[in-house]
C-alpha cells in the first residue's frame, strides 16, 4: 500500500490482493430515511403478527351437524349444553344439514377426514368424528371436547380445500407484502 511516497515492487503485489480493495458502500440511511424504514419494518411485523393472531383465534373446534326433529341430534346436543361448561361458546358451531350450504360443508368434510355420511349427528372435534348417538359415542365426544379444552386442538375446518386454498393464499399474500417492502426500503 502507498503512503505518500512511491511504491516498491513488494507493495503493488500487496495492493492488488482482493481483500484490500476497497469497496464502495452504500450511503447510511439517516434522518427521515431511517425512521422511516424502521417504521416501515416495524408496520410489517405487527401486521405479520395481527394476521397470525386473526387467523388462529376465530376458529371453531367443535362443528356439529344435526337435522330438525331428529331424536339422536338432541341427545348430543343435550350433552353439548353440559360440556359447553368448559369451552368457549365461539368454540362450538352448528350447522342444519337442511341447509345446502351446510350440506356442502359436511361433504366437504367428510371427504377430508375419510368418513362416509351416513346419519345425523356428527359431530367433528378437532382430528376426531362421531358419528351417532349412543353410549360410546358420548364418551368420545366427552373426551375429545375435554382433550383439545386442556390442550387446544385444530378447528376441523381448516381440513377442508377452501380453507386450505385460503391460508395458503394468505400467507402468499403476507409474504409478498413483505417482500415489497422490503424492496420498497432497499432502494429508497
Amino acid at each position: 500500500m502507498m503512503c505518500g511516497g512511491s511504491a516498491g515492487k513488494g507493495d503493488a503485489l500487496i495492493a492488488d490482493r482482493p481483500r484490500d480493495r476497497v469497496r464502495p458502500t452504500a450511503p447510511k440511511r439517516t434522518g427521515r430515511a431511517a425512521r422511516a424504514g424502521g417504521c416501515l419494518a416495524a408496520s410489517a411485523l405487527l401486521l405479520l403478527l395481527a394476521v397470525v393472531a386473526l387467523s388462529a383465534q376465530g376458529d371453531p373446534w367443535v362443528v356439529v351437524f344435526y337435522e330438525a326433529g331428529c331424536p339422536s341430534c338432541e341427545q348430543i346436543e343435550e350433552l353439548l349444553e353440559l360440556l359447553s361448561a368448559e369451552i368457549p361458546a365461539s368454540a362450538i358451531v352448528r350447522h342444519d344439514v337442511s341447509d345446502p350450504t351446510s350440506l356442502r360443508l359436511l361433504t366437504a368434510l367428510t371427504r377430508a377426514y375419510d368418513v362416509e355420511l351416513t346419519s345425523v349427528p356428527i359431530v367433528f372435534v378437532g382430528d376426531v368424528v362421531i358419528v351417532g348417538s349412543g353410549w360410546t359415542q358420548e364418551r368420545q365426544l366427552t373426551d375429545a371436547v375435554s382433550r383439545c379444552a386442556m390442550y387446544g386442538c385444530p378447528s376441523p375446518l381448516r381440513r377442508t380445500a377452501t380453507a386450505v386454498l385460503s391460508a395458503g393464499l394468505l400467507r402468499l399474500t403476507v409474504l409478498a407484502i413483505l417482500f415489497a417492502l422490503l424492496w420498497w426500503w432497499q432502494t429508497s
